[in-house]
């Protein structure tokens, strides 16, 4: 438990530790350029990794659309040999300066017009074409700053309103709330736009993460939601709430979608695949990966050996990484898909003697109830090794939580 509180969140391990458990199991195998590659960090120099040192470039030139102000420094004025000193030329410093960011009150003057025999018509202006609230006390841009603060710097409603009072403006959360709300009202089509492009796509990655929302008929007064993040092959990524981890959020979402989707192994993804959907599942071998790496503590060396398989697997996506669709492919075809084979038997054979319910037995379980979704990347070019890019997309939530906390119901979720 101490371990998985305060252990290194990154799951990196010694590439000699498993390189020797791997050649200790399979003997000494053909030399591979990818799978031998050095796996040292950057900032750590061998003889065969050290590179040349460069001179430093220097300060960085100042982009040139920045506003310019010059300030002029002069010494005091002194003599010298008997007579005044003489301008000797001028020394360029530029520094990098900021201006604090201020509210300001922007009045608008609406002109009416009237009828000039009886005054029985009066005509006012129609609402401002470029703003989406009715009768606002907001512009435009101060709409959109609090929507950045909050979706994208992660900054809470409540922090917001303690800003504007250090610069003595009134805001309260409430009205904040109320702007977002119609704000959501207003952006709907988009989303529904954007719904419908990732529904339309050839592969999708999807993945959730929990948030606590409140409720008073909850034990404690709250319980666990999810957020799900679904990314379209062309780029869209859209997010959902769901008061609780089940199938109905995904089924919702990709209801008209039949192509390929890629999501970790979860039991309430299991409704969403087979014949009649039209889905092909694509695994996650990080996910496979992560199993092995809590094994290691306890099962090191069998442990060991997975995750050189795991590092031969992903040194050859980095070899493919700016290749084409078909020739990555190709190099799949020719390389992954025998080392997953042998992979696979190896993994059958050593899972006869792992206890089930331990962290090893739970590794092979989750590698080998899923093999077909794991390798069914190597078919297609376009596919991807693993579902780390939907985990990237909540990033943006996990941040945010920390600041937030907790949404306060399912509406707000």
């Amino acid at each position: 438990m101490l371990r998985e509180l305060h252990r290194p969140k990154a799951e990196k391990v010694d590439p000699e530790e498993i390189e020797r458990a791997f050649v200790a199991e399979f003997g000494p195998e053909d030399p591979d350029p990818v799978a031998a590659a050095p796996d040292a960090p950057d900032d750590e120099e061998t003889p065969a990794t050290k590179r040349e040192r460069r001179k430093h470039p220097g300060r960085r030139k100042l982009p040139e659309h920045l506003e310019r102000t010059t300030v002029e420094e002069r010494p005091p004025a002194q003599g010298c040999c008997g007579e005044p000193m003489k301008d000797a030329g001028v020394e360029v410093f530029d520094q990098l300066d900021y201006v604090k960011a201020h509210f300001r009150v922007r009045r608008v003057l609406r002109r009416k017009l009237a009828c000039a025999v009886r005054d029985h018509r009066v005509i006012r202006p129609g609402p401002p074409p470029d703003h989406p609230l009715e009768r606002c006390g907001a512009t435009v841009a101060l709409l959109a700053k609090v929507v950045v603060e909050k979706y994208d710097r992660h900054v809470p409603l409540n922090r917001q309103c303690e800003e504007a009072a250090r610069q003595d403006v009134p805001l309260s959360k409430a009205t904040l709330c109320g702007w977002l709300s119609e704000l959501a009202f207003v952006l709907a089509p988009i989303d529904r736009e954007m719904r419908r492009r990732v529904a339309a796509g050839d592969r999708v990655n999807f993945d959730d993460t929990g948030i606590v929302v409140l409720d008073p008929s909850a034990p404690g007064g709250s319980r666990t939601a999810h957020v799900w993040a679904y990314l379209g092959g062309e780029g869209d990524a859209v997010f959902d709430y769901t008061p609780a981890r089940s199938g109905a959020g995904p089924r919702a979402v990709l209801a008209g979608f039949r192509e390929y989707a890629q999501c970790d192994a979860a039991g309430q993804h299991d409704g969403l695949f087979g014949e009649a959907s039209g889905r092909r599942e694509v695994g996650c071998m990080a996910h496979a990966r992560r199993y092995f790496v809590k094994a290691a503590p306890t099962d090191g060396p069998i442990a060991a050996v997975a995750l050189a398989f795991f590092r031969r697997l992903y040194a050859i996506e980095r070899e493919a990484k700016d290749a084409t669709p078909d020739a990555r492919r190709a190099l799949r075809r020719r390389r992954s898909a025998p080392l997953l084979r042998k992979f696979f038997a190896w993994a059958r054979e050593k899972a006869k003697s792992a206890l089930p319910k331990s962290p090893l037995g739970k590794a092979f379980g989750y590698l080998l109830r899923n093999q077909v979704a794991l390798a069914t990347y190597v078919k297609d070019g376009r596919l991807t090794i693993d579902n780390n890019a939907a985990e990237r997309a909540l990033r943006t939530v996990a941040v945010g939580r920390n600041n937030w906390q907790f949404a306060g119901g399912d509406e707000g979720g």
